[in-house]
């Protein structure tokens, strides 16, 4: 007797879990946190004179450029050379009233909406760093990416009326003068938020 009331309370007590454990029917599924992401590696280097076209979509014209202009600035006497991104139709860049996008650290979150005081617009031109070199005296540095290393651009990409969020990963070294363009990655799901690096 007391075998068969240790059975039926064992018994009791799983059935009870199972109906405490599992989802009613209806319920909607766990969204993922993470979108799945499409990979390009990229490794190329941009210095003075050279420019690199890039096609993530794989449509046969170019989502970015990545190069160099030089500047005359006969007002304040000196010449720039300017290393930018320029983004084509249906690419755009989160850009603030600077006309500069957030840097993004690894794990942080790029959003499908507006940030703050940064908005998403296409064909979009950034400048990211620019030597200064005046008539007289040394040449200096100026631009948000002048020696950041290993840190992540966020943009967004716009295909059958749907956006859809990624990330480049960019590294600037200004002793030797080059913007390196490490990769970059997509979201294959539409309107999600994605993660720097993730």
């Amino acid at each position: 007797m007391k075998f068969i009331f240790t059975i039926l309370t064992f018994a009791t007590l799983l059935i009870s879990c199972e109906k405490d454990c599992k989802l009613p029917p209806d319920s909607p599924k766990p969204v993922p946190t993470k979108p799945e992401m499409e990979y390009t590696d990229l490794n190329f280097e941009i210095t003075k004179g050279k420019s690199k076209q890039v096609d993530i979509n794989k449509d046969g014209s170019y989502d970015f450029v990545f190069s160099t202009l030089l500047v005359g600035d006969p007002l304040y006497q000196h010449d720039k050379i300017q290393f930018f991104i320029m983004g084509a139709q249906y690419t755009y860049f989160l850009m603030g009233p600077d006309e500069t996008s957030p840097i993004y650290n690894k794990s942080e979150i790029i959003p499908i909406s507006n940030q703050g005081q940064h908005t998403w617009y296409d064909i979009s031109w950034e400048k990211l760093a620019e030597k200064i070199i005046p008539e007289t005296g040394s040449f200096f540095w100026n631009g948000q990416w002048k020696n950041v290393g290993n840190k992540y651009f966020g943009f967004q990409l716009k295909k059958n009326d749907k956006l859809y969020n990624g990330w480049i990963k960019m590294s600037f070294n200004t002793q030797e003068e080059k913007l390196i363009v490490h990769g970059l990655a997509i979201s294959k799901i539409a309107g999600r938020d994605v993660i720097a690096g993730e």
